[in-house]
């Protein structure tokens, strides 16, 4: 027994290490979960969600109380089928109160898109923010229909950790899933941000000694793991010659992982012609060949260096387009 709590408690931990802890902090001033804003702003009493963490771990979330901005919640933890004492929290500011989706972290540049998550009949139409740590992809799916905060989803490289068991009010005591939310659905691509929409593209600079020349790469299809995109010659602006074609390539999270393992250096700010990004630092030596790429959280290469004797090449991001 003392194993299986130790076993949620870590997981429960770990989780808690992939965003900011939502701590005491101001009233958010917006009303989307960009803002900082949670459904705990529209808390009635009855409410209720549940959540799937892991394989073993259920936490269940009960509005016991509400009182203009403030909110009284009971928390019931259940491991391997054995639910342990409810613990009734005190009265707190909605925006005080501890989040199962935490807050998004601020070290790392955050992308927003929309996602509909089916569940059965159930459409939870999601706001969803994605961002790369590293070689591990995260994305949080949030709702708000979906009580007690929001959270439908955390993905973790294109698996869930947390997910959406079921969620109700005081009139819906059984819930209105019918089945746990699939921790697959809505999913992007394995794979960073920017691989995972269809139409998102950037532009490189190249410049090799005294030679320029520009690059454009789009994503023209995804599904579900695997991402297509081409590589194709262009002007500073992007624009594309009607007689010039691509190099088209696909890519799986495999791919992504053999070349962006471990990085060197962590969040680094870098500034380029297409703005200023948080980026890790890649840096790989083959022969006499020494390759440096810094990698935005969408997965973009801000810049990379090449170097191979006297002969450098340098590729610069001049613009980025995410749909």
């Amino acid at each position: 027994m003392i194993r299986t709590v130790l076993v949620a408690a870590l997981l429960l931990a770990g989780f808690a290490c992939l965003v900011s802890p939502a701590l005491a902090q101001k009233k958010p001033s917006g009303t989307e979960f960009k803002d900082g804003w949670n459904t705990w702003a529209t808390s009635k009493e009855g409410d209720w969600a549940e959540y799937q963490i892991g394989e073993t771990t259920i936490k269940r979330f009960d509005v016991k109380k509400v009182s203009g901005e403030t909110v009284q919640v009971i928390e019931t933890l259940t491991i391997n089928g054995k639910k342990n004492d409810p613990k009734e929290g005190k009265v707190k500011n909605w925006w005080d109160l501890k989040l199962m989706s935490g807050s998004l972290p601020t070290q790392f540049n955050i992308v927003w898109i929309d996602s509909d998550v089916a569940v059965g009949a159930v459409t939870l139409k999601c706001n969803v923010a994605s961002w790369l740590n590293q070689s591990l992809s995260n994305e949080v799916f949030l709702c708000k229909t979906v009580p007690c905060g929001g959270l439908v989803k955390h993905m973790m490289n294109d698996k869930a950790t947390v997910w959406l068991r079921n969620y109700g009010d005081k009139d819906h005591k059984d819930g209105f899933l019918k089945e746990a939310a699939d921790p697959n659905a809505g999913k992007s691509a394995a794979l960073p941000g920017f691989y995972g929409q269809v139409g998102n593209y950037c532009v490189h600079q190249i410049t090799s000694g005294a030679v320029t020349t520009y690059s454009r790469r789009e994503v023209i299809s995804f599904d579900a793991g695997p991402s297509t995109f081409t590589d194709t010659a262009c002007d500073r602006e992007g624009k594309v010659a009607a007689d010039t074609k691509g190099v088209e390539t696909k890519w799986t999270s495999e791919n992504w992982g053999k070349l962006y393992g471990t990085s060197t250096l962590k969040a680094e700010k870098l500034k380029v012609a297409a703005g200023e990004y948080l980026c890790d630092l890649f840096e790989t030596v083959a022969g006499k060949r020494i390759t440096k790429e810094w990698i935005t959280p969408e997965g973009v290469v801000a810049k990379s260096e090449i170097k191979e004797g006297d002969a450098v090449t340098i590729r610069e991001l001049v613009f980025l387009r995410l749909e």
